[in-house]
């Protein structure tokens, strides 16, 4: 539903706009900016999933509460998420 919402579609393709701009504030680098840019898409994709992952189970785990989800696929466990994090981090290292 909310991904065929204009108002909200637009309004995430603003938010990320927002780092490019703000970054050409400082520095006039076309070169630069795409990189740092992408660098941080590179952290949002394959860096925040797999680190809430990790640390929501282990709360729930403590938790004493399910952490098992009908969601569940073959990427759905901890080893998947720590090799994803681990191409993340290196992929902004090597980048």
């Amino acid at each position: 539903e909310m991904q065929r919402n204009r108002r909200v579609a637009t309004g995430f393709r603003a938010l990320a706009a927002i780092p490019p701009i703000f970054g050409a504030l400082f520095v006039r680098s076309l070169g630069t900016i795409t990189d740092y840019s992408g660098l941080t898409g590179i952290a949002i994709a394959f860096c925040f999933p797999p680190l809430l992952y990790i640390y929501s189970e282990k709360k729930l785990k403590i938790l004493d509460m399910p952490f098992h989800t009908s969601y569940e696929r073959m990427g759905s466990s901890i080893c998947s998420a720590k090799i994803m994090l681990a191409f993340g981090i290196v992929a902004i290292i090597y980048c």
